[in-house]
């Protein structure tokens, strides 16, 4: 957390695609402002689907200050999170021995990583997080139904962050119709 605060963004991608977005959104107040139109400065790729330009955009607008470190909070923020969740459901399925250690030593590279960890803006490890909340949550739903609304959710999440959160959310879909099509006996 503290290097996303202080040390410059390293990542390509965040420097110049997602911040760049979330800045002009914060900035503009619009999706559809000059920037957008290329008016105001170079907009790549801006077929990019928006949804944490936008949470980065509100965290700079609720604190006043569009610089880049000020969102780049949420980017570390998102894969500490799926690990609390990822943990929630490792000790509820095995316990709590060993359930701490499995889960750093799986996000380790994620959180000290230079491409995608705290000195990026880097959206793959959000990806990555909501499909794999989402995943967890088709596991959960074998054995609870009220699971299959979460996994909508995070599905939905991972369309909305990138490009390849489709395909991701079309593999969730067909597992989730295979578990689905098991359960219901067909």
């Amino acid at each position: 957390l503290c290097a996303a605060a202080f040390i410059p963004t390293r990542d390509y991608d965040g420097r110049v695609t997602w911040l760049p977005k979330a800045r002009a959104i914060a900035l503009e107040h619009s999706i559809a402002g000059p920037f957008f139109h290329g008016e105001r400065g170079i907009n790549l790729h801006n077929r990019y689907p928006l949804l944490l330009p936008l949470d980065a955009a509100t965290v700079m607008r609720l604190s006043n200050d569009s610089r880049n470190e000020t969102g780049r909070w949420m980017y570390v923020l998102i894969p500490i999170a799926a690990l609390l969740v990822m943990r929630g459901f490792l000790r509820s399925w095995f316990g709590a021995t060993g359930a701490w250690t499995a889960v750093i030593a799986s996000w380790l590279p994620v959180l000290t990583s230079i491409e995608g960890g705290a000195l990026a803006a880097y959206n793959d490890f959000a990806l990555m997080a909501f499909a794999g909340v989402a995943m967890l949550y088709l596991i959960e739903a074998l054995t609870d139904a009220r699971a299959l609304r979460v996994v909508g959710l995070f599905a939905a999440f991972a369309v909305l962050a990138k490009n390849e959160g489709a395909i991701l959310a079309i593999a969730i879909a067909i597992v989730l119709a295979f578990v689905l099509s098991n359960a219901l006996g067909w």
